[in-house]
C-alpha cells in the first residue's frame, strides 16, 4: 500500500512517498525529485531516515522528532494524497524563473532608501585589532584606484580566512568579533560572516559596501549565499564582488559587473563574461558551471541592510529590504 506525507521542517517541505518499505524523497527547495533513500527504518507507522545533514524521526502521534546537529526540535507531517505529491514532481526550472522575475522587477529600487551609519570610533578600533590588516595598511593605504583597492583587500582577507558553509556565526556579528572567531575555527567563516566582514573593511577604508543576501525562489530554505557589492569611482557603479571564492567578473570591453548585470547573464546568457584571475575555493581551481548553477537558483531574489552599520547584521530582519520588487512562492 503506497503511502504519501508531508513534513513541514522551518526551513524546507519534505515530500515522502512509502511504496512497499521503500522510502522517496521529494524536497523542491533542494532540486530533489521522488529520490529513493538508502538508509531508512520503517517500522508500521514509525519511519526514520536521514536528508541534508538532519534525522527525522516520523512517529504515529503526527510527530517528527528532528535531530540536527546537537539539537533536537519537533515539527508536524501530514498524510496527503498521490496526487498531491505528483504535482510537486513538476521540475522547476531555475533560469525561466529567473529570467520572469528580471523582466518584472527590473531593479528600480535597487539602491532607493539605502543609507550608512559608520561608527568612526569603532573604524579605528578595527584597523587596531584586525592583525591581517594592521599588517598591510602600508600596502592598501596607497592604492588610489578604488576598483584596485577593493579587490586588493579581498584578496588579503581571502588569504587569511577561508569558507566554510558548515560553520554557524557567532552572537556578535562585527568584522572584529568575526575574525576573533574565525582564529578560534580553523580561520574560517561562512559566506554571510565572509561578506559582512570584507563590507564592512571596505566601508572602513572609505569604499561604500554592503552585502547582499541572495535567495531562492521558496519562502522556506536555507539554502542561500551572500555576496559583496560596493561602490567603485572608476567603474562609477556598484560592483559584484565574492570573498567565499575571491570572485569578480569582467565583461569582454574589461568593465567590472555589478550584481544586476551578473544576475541578467544568469537569465539570458547573451554574452561571454571573464572570471578574476584571482578565484579559487580553498586554493583549488574555481568549478565556474558549478557556481552559475548554484547561482541561477540562489539569486531569485536580493535583500540587504537598509540602514547599514557596522555589526548591523544582528538586527537584520529588523532592518532589511527587498531589492527589487520581486514576488516569490
Amino acid at each position: 500500500m503506497k503511502r504519501f506525507f508531508v513534513i513541514e521542517d522551518v526551513d524546507r517541505d519534505i515530500y515522502l512517498r512509502l511504496d512497499k518499505n521503500k522510502v522517496y524523497v521529494t524536497s523542491t527547495v533542494d532540486d530533489v525529485y521522488d529520490k529513493y533513500l538508502y538508509f531508512f527504518m520503517v517500522d508500521g507507522n514509525n519511519i526514520t531516515f536521514s536528508f541534508y545533514n538532519k534525522r527525522y524521526e516520523l512517529t504515529d502521534d503526527n510527530n517528527v522528532k528532528v535531530t540536527y546537529k546537537d539539537e533536537q526540535y519537533r515539527v508536524k507531517f501530514l498524510s496527503i494524497t498521490e496526487n498531491d505529491y505528483n504535482k510537486k514532481q513538476m521540475i522547476i526550472n531555475r533560469q525561466n524563473l529567473i529570467k520572469k522575475e528580471w523582466s518584472e522587477s527590473g531593479y528600480q529600487s535597487f539602491y532607493s532608501n539605502l543609507s550608512f551609519d559608520l561608527d568612526r570610533i569603532y573604524e579605528k578600533k578595527a584597523l587596531e585589532s584586525i592583525e591581517f590588516l594592521r599588517d598591510n595598511l602600508d600596502n592598501i593605504e596607497p592604492i588610489k584606484n578604488e576598483t584596485e583597492k577593493a579587490i586588493y583587500i579581498m584578496n588579503i582577507l581571502c588569504t587569511n580566512i577561508q569558507h566554510n558553509g558548515m560553520m554557524g556565526l557567532c552572537k556578535k556579528r562585527d568584522s572584529i568579533s568575526l575574525i576573533n572567531n574565525a582564529k578560534k575555527n580553523n580561520k574560517c567563516l561562512n559566506c554571510r560572516g565572509l561578506a559582512i566582514v570584507l563590507s564592512e573593511i571596505l566601508n572602513i577604508f572609505g569604499i561604500r559596501a554592503r552585502y547582499i543576501v541572495c535567495e531562492p525562489y521558496e519562502k522556506k530554505c536555507c539554502d542561500n549565499h551572500v555576496i559583496v557589492e560596493a561602490y567603485v569611482k572608476e567603474e562609477n557603479k556598484w560592483i559584484m564582488l565574492d570573498p567565499s571564492y575571491n570572485l569578480f567578473f569582467r565583461d569582454n570591453k574589461d568593465r567590472l559587473l555589478s550584481i544586476s548585470e551578473y544576475k541578467n547573464y544568469l537569465a539570458f546568457k547573451k554574452s561571454e563574461i571573464i572570471i578574476g584571475e584571482n578565484a579559487n575555493y580553498k586554493c583549488e581551481p574555481l568549478d565556474i558551471r558549478k557556481y552559475e548553477k548554484s547561482m541561477i537558483k540562489k539569486m531569485y531574489r536580493l535583500n540587504s541592510l537598509k540602514v547599514y552599520s557596522y555589526g548591523g547584521d544582528e538586527s537584520y530582519e529588523h532592518n532589511k529590504i527587498i531589492l527589487g520588487d520581486s514576488n516569490y512562492g
